[in-house]
Order: structure tokens, then sequence, then C-alpha cells
């Protein structure tokens, strides 16, 4: 549906000539989806939903088979009007399809209501499977708590069930694991994951405090804590009684470790390595820090001198590491990482790709070591505000689906395929290409998620904005193949070949004909392809 109102644009980066590089911008029939005229398949709204914060997730909570959609808003109010900004998460099961129009609170299969006053709960949200029944459990935090008794946050977890009720107050039916800060104002939950980092075939938990001050500490360096065997927490833990198995220190003042977190196995070894990332970190020139899985861990480990890679931005206010995204993108069976700065440059933003085989021992400035850097359309926009993984066109191959929720009117959104199994780094600039998606007026595109609510087998896409979340169905942005022959597949086809020295003028024609054919040939064999290519050879 609406495949020709869709962006199209090339951008190849040719290596070549004895390291002379070359890059090449065309922009095919620009074009954009704007939601207000097109809308997605399904459009969720409310009265009361947040203009600035509305995380959503993909997961199978009621193991049915398909994946639900969860949805959580922190400045909901309680059960008729009650409890201010008591926050809210809505589930809508998975199925084989959904109406067209859908109210948030009205029409979701499950409700969770915030227990207290300016709980805010629903700050961050997690769909994993923590007790290891095979069922997908739903993790919440309300890390940015204003309300007593509470107020230094708590982490949620409730358990997935085929037999799930329609509504959970907090204020009368409590969460079946619920972890509270040791002390006032800690943010606990600000991230969070699950994963096995002692290699016992056990899932552990871990979760931040970003704003907590170690032991003799600055304050605002932040904390991360282990706990073990998740499956044995049960009913409510005090932190300021219970220890974790492990505390991970932040470095310095106001460095709000951690306010990302994701887990990945980057060796190959038995042990899942922990991602931590702050955008404040120095001057908010942000910070990535990752700390490798082991088999025994001692109880107290400080990332100034224990992390085992640290990637850092490039300028103050550049907000790197605002989102941290792991994934296998390469195809290499190593997940690679992917990290926004959507304020760089004024608020331009940038999104870094780095090649998960070479991180571990990584130290140093994000442009110097990223693979693929792709810069935002303009000033103010905030590329990279969020970021997702998912084959969204139903091609065949995964796309880098990075918002933009600060450009006006509503936002917008870029679907970006991405190859990375060339040497060497490529800068990609989106200023000549037209956005994918446009977000409705006042909406502000700052969440976004990637799963299968259908199980059909392709990717279905949500948008979330500040004032409506899109739900996208399977494949519908795809265009129809031409020839059964992808474009990016027939571009790497093409081997480039050079005679003579870098500085030679017969080098630089042959590589400049080089791309211009290649670029011809993708246009004749795919002219309608919808997303941006970025494409190295070796």
């Amino acid at each position: 549906m609406g495949s020709s109102l869709r962006a199209r644009a090339i951008v190849v980066g040719l290596a070549c000539c004895a390291g002379l590089a070359f890059g090449v911008a065309l922009a095919l029939q620009p074009g954009h989806r704007d939601l207000a005229v097109e809308p997605f398949s399904v459009t969720i709204t409310h009265d009361e939903i947040d203009r600035y914060r509305i995380p959503a997730r993909f997961g199978d909570l009621n193991d049915d088979s398909y994946e639900d959609i969860v949805i959580s808003t922190t400045r909901f109010d309680g059960p008729a009007g009650t409890r201010e900004e008591a926050g809210i998460v809505a589930v809508f099961f998975g199925g084989p399809s959904l109406p067209a129009q859908l109210d948030l609170t009205a029409d979701a299969d499950l409700l969770i209501y915030g227990a207290y006053e300016r709980q805010r709960f629903g700050q961050s949200i997690v769909v994993d499977d923590v007790n290891g029944d095979g069922i997908d459990d739903l993790l919440v935090s309300s890390s940015d708590f204003g309300g007593a008794p509470q107020s230094g946050g708590r982490l949620d977890i409730f358990f997935g069930s085929s037999s799930l009720p329609a509504l959970i107050d907090l204020a009368t039916t409590p969460a079946d694991v619920s972890i509270r800060a040791r002390s006032s104002s800690q943010d606990l939950g600000s991230s969070f994951a699950v994963g096995d980092v002692d290699g016992d075939s056990l899932v552990d938990l871990i979760v931040s405090a970003r704003n907590a001050r170690p032991p003799g500490g600055a304050q605002g360096a932040g904390e991360t804590y282990i706990f073990f065997n998740a499956a044995a927490l049960s009913g409510e833990i005090d932190m300021a009684t219970v220890a974790p198995d492990v505390t991970i220190y932040g470095v310095d003042e106001a460095d709000f470790f951690a306010n990302e977190m994701e887990i990945a196995n980057f060796d190959g070894d038995l042990f899942d390595d922990i991602v931590l990332g702050t955008q404040q970190g120095g001057l908010s020139i942000g910070e990535v820090r990752i700390v490798r899985g082991r088999a025994s861990w001692p109880s107290v480990i400080d990332l100034a001198t224990d992390s085992d890679a640290v990637l850092s931005g490039n300028a103050i206010n550049e907000s790197f590491a605002n989102v941290i995204l792991v994934e296998d993108i390469i195809g290499d069976a190593t997940p690679d990482l992917i990290v926004g700065a959507q304020l760089y440059g004024g608020a331009r933003g940038r999104v870094y790709l780095f090649d998960g085989s070479s991180l571990l021992g990584s130290f140093g400035a994000a442009s110097g070591l990223a693979d693929h850097i792709v810069e935002g359309a303009d000033t103010l926009h905030g590329f990279g505000g969020d970021v997702s993984i998912g084959d969204v066109d139903a091609d065949g191959t995964a796309e880098l689906i990075a918002l933009s929720p600060r450009t006006l009117p509503g936002g917008t959104a870029y679907s970006l395929t991405i190859d990375l199994l060339a040497a060497g780094p490529v800068t990609v600039d989106l200023a000549p290409v037209e956005a994918d998606v446009d977000g409705l007026a006042g909406d502000s595109l700052s969440h976004s998620a990637i799963g299968d609510f259908n199980n059909d087998g392709i990717a279905d896409l949500v948008l979330a904005g500040g004032l409506t979340v899109h739900v996208d169905f399977s494949g519908e942005l795809a265009p129809p193949p031409v020839g059964g022959i992808a474009l990016d597949s027939a571009l790497r086809s093409q081997p480039l070949e050079t005679a003579g020295p870098a500085s030679s003028p017969w080098a630089v024609a042959i590589a400049i004909a080089a791309a211009a054919s290649i670029v011809v040939l993708g246009v004749t064999l795919y002219a309608r392809r919808r997303s941006l290519l970025l494409a190295r050879y070796r």
C-alpha cells in the first residue's frame, strides 16, 4: 500500500584505486509516506498519551505464538483520573489482525496501572524470559519516581502466562517481583536487561541506577547491579537490605551510568557481555563501556579500571549513547553495535555503526572507531533519537529504522539498508534524502519497535509518537521486486577493479565510470526500492 510515496535513494561508498575512496549519492524519485495522508494499518490513540515518552516493545506474554505489542506512557493518571501521573502499560495481544483505530485503554487486552501518584510507571520496558519457563515476561521501571514512598525508583516484573488478567492495578495487586532502590533519588531502573553473564545457563538480571553514588565515589556516577539466577527472585526486594551479587560502579560525577543497556556475546564464548551507555558522560559527550562476561565475578567492578571497551562521543553536548542497540547486521553471527547521538552538530544527530567482531579492546572516540556514520538531514532534527532493526519491507534484508523526533511538524523515520562487510569507515549525509515516514503534526516520533504481531513470518513496525502509536503490518512498505533481484545484491555482484596508482587520472575516471554504471544497473533492476543503501566493497 502506497509504495509510490516512499523515499528512494542510493548512497554508495566505493573503496578502490589503492585506497582512493569515492562517494556517490543519487536520489531516485524522492518521496515519503506522510502519516497524515496515508496512515499505517493501525493507529492507537488516547487523550492522555505522553507527548515525550512512549516506549513500545514486542513479545509473546500470553504464550499463544503471536507477539504482543506493549506500550507504556508515564504521564497517564490512575483509574478514573486518580493518582496523577501514576503511569500505565497497555498490552495488545497478537493475532491475525487489529482494527484500524484503537484506544489505548479501552481496547487494550491488558492494562497495568502504577501504584502511586507521580510514580511514572513505564519509564522503560523490556520483554524477555526472566524465569526461564519459555514464556516472555514483562519488566517495567519507574526510575523517574517523583513521589513517596519509593522515590529512588523501582523495577517491577510480571511473569508471562496463558491466563493473564485484563487489569493489574499495582495499588492493590503487586507484581510478581518488585525491586526497590536502597535510597531516594537513585533512579533505579534507568536501564535493565537479562542474559547469562556467568555462563551457567541460567538467566541473570542486570539493572542500573544512574543517579546512585558509589561508596566514596562521586554523586551521579551511577551503579549497575547483577542478580544471578533471576528465576529465584520473588516478592518485594528492598535493596536497602538485600544486596545484589555484583555492583558495577560508574566513573565520574554526573556520568549517570547507565541510561542505556544491552546484553550481547561479542567474543563467542559462554558468557554474555554487558554494554552500558550514558549520554551525559563527560559534559554530555556520552560514552559506551563494555564489561565482558565471566564464570567468576567479583562483588564489585569499577568501570574506571575494569572496562573491556570504551567508546566516547566526539564533542560536548553530542549525547552519544542516547540510545544503543545490539544486533547482527553483518550476518557473521557476531552482534554489532549501533549508537545514536541525537544532539551531534546542533542536534542534527548521528547514528554510529560498529562491527562487533572488533569491539572488545577498543578505546577511543566513536568517529575514529565506527565502521559507518550516518548524519541527520539538518540541525534540530535529533536524528538517532531511537533505532531498531528488522526486515520491514520483506525483501530478505534487515533495515535499520532510525528516527528524527525533532523534525517538524511531527518527526520522521528513515529506513536504511546496511552493509558493513567492507573495511574502512563511511560517513553518509541524509541531507539530500527525503525521509521514509513523516509523523503527524505535533507527534514527535520518538520510539520504534519491530516484531511479528500476526505471526506471518514478516516483520511488523511500530512507530510511537507523542499523540499516536502507528502500527505497520507485514511488509506493507515493500515495493514490488523487479525480476526478483534485490538492488543491494545486484550491486554487490559487480567487482570493482581499477588500474594505475591512486593519483592517476585514469584511475579516477575508471572509478567514477564504475560507480555510475553500478548505479544505473541498480536503478534498472530495482527502480522502486524504498530504502537507503549504504554499500561498501572490498
